[in-house]
């Protein structure tokens, strides 16, 4: 979690820590996310993004850390449909669009809706869409559009 965070100040992958020199007010920043987190407040909270699968998710306060079983759900969605030339895919509670956003990724020919009653989880997939700009010919949609 240390490196992760170090490499979130940074802006720069884990990996390549070692090549980038700190800037003068790292100490305190990296101080305050070691703080964060040693107060158990989830690492993908303070970074503000979590992985499923090929893809970053906007996460915070108040929006679920993608679980690992929803990645097997996406797989079992792929191999399942797969022989679908272009197969429509709705996912009924959607929340901050996990699985909206990998099946688009994944299947740029598939038309996916994501649908959910709650109004801050359709902004935050919302918001999630726009930061993937996922492919153009499978531009997942967020039901309720808002008015």
């Amino acid at each position: 979690d240390a490196r992760l965070l170090a490499a979130h100040l940074l802006h720069v992958a884990p990996m390549q820590l070692i090549f980038k020199d700190p800037p003068a007010h790292f100490d305190d920043d990296y101080a305050a996310l070691i703080a964060r987190r040693a107060a158990r407040e989830p690492l993908q909270h303070i970074i503000g993004t979590a992985p499923f699968g090929d893809i970053d998710l906007a996460v915070g306060p108040g929006v679920f850390i993608p679980r690992p079983e929803t990645e097997l759900l996406a797989e079992w969605a792929v191999r399942s449909l797969d022989d679908e030339p272009t197969p429509t895919v709705v996912d009924l509670g959607c929340g901050n669009g996990p699985l909206t956003l990998s099946l688009a990724e994944r299947w740029p020919q598939a038309r996916v809706v994501g649908v959910d009653s709650s109004v801050e989880m359709l902004d935050a997939a919302r918001a999630a869409l726009k930061v993937e700009k996922a492919p153009e010919s499978s531009a997942p949609r967020v039901i309720p559009e808002p008015p």
